[in-house]
């Protein structure tokens, strides 16, 4: 979007040339930013009231202005003076607000026409594994939420019980996307899927036939990668039970996270499940993506295929964590957590609450897969 405001006054005369980008990070949903105005205060102050709205981004994204000189031709000054919705942490909205002040950044300056450009991005790290292939890790903003079945949650299960409140005190990321086959290649080198029965031959679609033991071994090929190549903290793990929910539930408490959808109606937007996927004869754990995200714009933490979490099974909440952290025996139990059901799973084992019943974890089949937590 493009278009020219008023003549305005500061030092000389200006013309402020004003855009809204999104970002262009990934081909799936991106942040809309629109209305954007620009004005100079009348009082000789020398601030600038800059306005706009975002929708569409991820809880939290980052913003960014920068200023043309050369009427939009180049965009090469970064203002410095300015507050207010700009920088990491901005939420959708309307009559976002900016004030630069102008005068203090760029004094004595004699610009015929100014650029003003608002660009909003999801909040996301992006690690290249080997042959620089992406894994885009979404930010997850800390909080409290229950975890747990509801009490009366339609098609729940006693394993689910008793919802408890939990407390993430941190922000972290996750994994926009199940761990692809492409990535598992890249980082390891191997193909645990190829002759194996229920499996689709696309680089983007998530690796399965790993076990919990096989996704640590590649948990720590990662790490080992991130440290050679300077790609930050080497703090790539599963995430705990608690962040796994956390993260899938986005903020709702009913029993998926875009509804209590009783009769399984709404599902096939957002899951490769039983009913998009088995009963369709198409036997296999889909393209990452090919569904509609939750809130935090996470992909398919609802069915296509199950997801490995830190914690040993446990068969109900009695004396969980209340911190996010993993749940873990002393000395370690032999059976794990997964969640989120899978390409072949009833809808009732696709909700929020959903645990799976404690798998060794040496298993491994065409419904297991990952994603991961830094």
């Amino acid at each position: 979007m493009l278009f020219r405001l008023d003549l305005l006054h500061f030092i000389s005369l200006m013309v402020f040339i004003v855009v809204a980008a999104g970002t262009t990070l990934t081909a799936s949903a991106e942040p809309i930013v629109s209305n954007v105005t620009a004005a100079q205060r009348a009082d000789g102050s020398g601030l600038v009231d800059i306005y706009y709205d975002v929708a569409d981004g991820v809880p939290t994204m980052k913003v960014v202005l920068a200023i043309s000189s050369d009427n939009g031709s180049t965009w090469d000054i970064t203002p410095t003076t300015i507050f207010g919705d700009i920088g990491t942490g901005i939420t959708n909205g309307t009559g976002k607000h900016i004030i630069w002040d102008a005068q203090a950044d760029q004094p004595d300056v004699c610009w015929p026409d100014m650029g003003v450009r608002i660009t909003a991005m999801d909040e996301v790290i992006t690690i290249l594994l080997p042959g620089d292939v992406p894994l885009v890790l979404v930010k997850i903003p800390a909080g409290t939420f229950m975890m747990g079945r509801y009490a009366g949650e339609q098609d729940s299960f006693d394993r689910e019980d008793t919802q408890h409140s939990v407390t993430l005190n941190g922000d972290f990321y996750m994994g926009k996307y199940e761990v692809t086959k492409g990535q598992w290649q890249a980082v390891m080198g191997t193909t645990p899927w190829s002759g194996q029965d229920y499996v689709l031959d696309d680089l983007d679609s998530p690796v399965v036939y790993v076990s919990w033991d096989d996704a640590h071994s590649f948990i720590t090929a990662l790490n080992i990668h991130i440290t050679n190549t300077g790609q930050g903290v080497a703090s790539m793990c599963l995430p705990s039970e608690a962040q796994r929910e956390y993260a899938c539930r986005a903020g709702s408490m009913q029993r998926f996270y875009w509804g209590d959808d009783l009769s399984y109606t709404e599902i096939d937007d957002y899951a490769w499940w039983d009913g998009t996927a088995d009963n369709m004869e198409e036997d296999y754990a889909h393209v990452v993506g090919g569904k509609l995200p939750n809130v935090f714009g996470l992909y398919d933490m609802i069915g296509n295929a199950w997801e490995w979490c830190e914690d040993d099974w446990h068969s109900d909440y009695t004396g969980a964590p209340t911190d996010g952290s993993a749940w873990l025996n002393s000395p370690r139990a032999s059976t794990r957590v997964a969640r989120g059901g899978g390409w072949s799973s009833a809808g009732y084992f696709c909700r929020s609450a959903t645990r799976n019943d404690g798998n060794l974890q040496t298993f491994t089949n065409y419904n297991m897969g990952f994603r991961l937590v830094r």
